[in-house]
């Protein structure tokens, strides 16, 4: 029993239930019609998709959040970080913001981070030490992917499935494909891959900031059909380590179960 009113916790007022079953409807309209708006503010060339599972460019948050009128907000400067100790050493660049929907001031907050270490600064097939590369463009590069993760977590864009581009006439520009062979695995080669190439993998995989945890590699590497680091199909690889690397965000957020913030009650569109 209530001991403030007597009554059962289990009763709810009908007309309560009906409140609470009217604004949870207003909102899954709300966050239906957001997507939907979103989505149409892209085009393909704004989508890429990896196995079955649509990946935003940056090039497409831009346009949207432009339609949204969202702004940004620098909550943390990018500070460095120095991994003197890593073989080979090298420097993550962490930054934080926030994303501001106007009027509604709905924002979502959170954190970038790019490293020397990203192949994009890779030469001659290798990492470069930290003094070889253009650190300017490692912070740049850090709130760039601050800003690409805070619009999607605020207008929610993590979890846009294929069928939510068909339904607006959007075809992605790029595609990363699983063939299914004979038996339902994947076309391969037959061949796997190098020690050394092994050792490129974790390099990637755990250089990169924040971390793949073992756990996450494992159920990444599922989508391949391999088990061990070792089993990769050399026609696979640089697929792999490019989720690894340039996608690791998405794939984790997933992982994580990480979603969008609740919509405003009074927000519109």
């Amino acid at each position: 029993m209530n001991e403030e009113n007597g009554q059962d916790a289990q009763t709810v007022d009908p007309e309560v239930q009906n409140e609470i079953l009217r604004v949870s409807e207003q909102r899954i309209q709300y966050q239906e019609r957001a997507t939907k708006l979103a989505l149409q503010a892209t085009n393909g060339q704004d989508w890429t998709i990896i196995g079955d599972r649509p990946y935003l460019e940056i090039s497409g948050t831009v346009k949207v959040a432009r339609r949204f009128g969202v702004s940004m907000e620098i909550i943390k400067e990018p500070w460095a970080e120095w991994k003197n100790d890593e073989d080979p050493p090298y420097v993550a660049y962490h930054c934080r913001v926030k994303a501001i929907r106007r009027p509604s001031d709905q924002s979502f907050e959170d954190e970038g981070t790019a490293t020397s270490k990203d192949n994009f600064f890779w030469r001659g097939g290798k990492a470069q030490p930290p003094e070889e590369v253009d650190l300017s463009t490692v912070r740049k590069k850090s709130i760039t992917n601050a800003y690409n993760r805070a619009i999607k977590g605020l207008l929610g864009l993590r979890s846009v499935a294929p069928e939510d581009l068909e339904a607006v006439g959007i075809k992605p520009g790029k595609r990363v494909e699983f063939r299914e062979g004979k038996q339902g695995g994947k076309k391969t080669s037959g061949r796997t891959i190098t020690e050394k190439q092994k050792k490129r993998f974790w390099a990637i995989a755990k250089h990169n900031e924040p971390k793949w945890e073992n756990d996450e590699i494992k159920e990444l590497l599922k989508h391949y059909e391999v088990e061990r680091t070792e089993d990769i199909p050399i026609d696979k690889y640089e697929e792999i380590c490019k989720c690894v690397e340039f996608k690791f965000d998405e794939w984790k957020d997933q992982l994580r179960g990480e979603g969008a913030p609740d919509e405003s009650d009074d927000a519109e569109l």
